[in-house]
């Protein structure tokens, strides 16, 4: 089989480009088990989390926010909305998870791209929003990354959207560790 999806690496003036799917209406977080490229799937450990779901609405009002900011400007409300949203963070931490399952994901047809985005230095951190040391670089916000770029062992939080016959992935978000249960 063919893998008709849209994984494409981005630059920083694809940026503007960048906010997630709109028909991703799940989110789940776990360890990454297998990619398989020719049949167009990946596959996890983990469930959904409203910890993983809650960070990835913050992520999109970064984007929205400072889509057309230069760099300092950028840094400046980014470290500034991830302050905001830390509450929020620390209660959908706070509820109850899922008991982790198998989750296999089929890519997006080709009217549809997936997004890789490397929040490996922010994820499940609560120290993360402290001056501008919590900022992105231009590199970083243009994160959009290949399938190659993933691998097995890491955690990932997936943004999906959940059918009746399969469940097709629109945004992989890499996690430095994943939330513990």
């Amino acid at each position: 089989m063919e893998s008709s999806a849209v994984v494409t690496r981005s630059t920083t003036e694809e940026y503007a480009q960048w906010p997630f799917d709109g028909k991703i209406n799940n989110w789940a977080e776990g360890t990454l088990m297998s990619i398989d490229a020719d049949g167009a799937t990946l596959s996890i450990r983990g469930a959904k989390r409203p910890y993983a779901s809650e960070y990835a609405k913050m992520l999109q009002s970064i984007h929205e926010k400072t889509a057309n900011m230069k760099q300092a400007e950028r840094r400046t409300k980014t470290a500034e909305i991830r302050q905001n949203w830390a509450a929020a963070l620390e209660t959908a931490h706070a509820l109850g998870v899922e008991e982790d399952s198998d989750l296999t994901f089929h890519l997006p047809s080709k009217n549809h791209k997936l997004v890789v985005v490397d929040e490996t230095a922010f994820y499940d951190r609560v120290t993360v929003c402290t001056g501008s040391t919590a900022s992105l670089t231009d590199a970083e916000c243009a994160a959009v990354r290949a399938m190659k770029d993933l691998k097995v062992g890491e955690c990932v939080v997936v943004g999906y959207e959940s059918g009746l016959l399969k469940n097709s992935v629109y945004a992989v978000i890499k996690a430095n560790k994943c939330v513990a249960k």
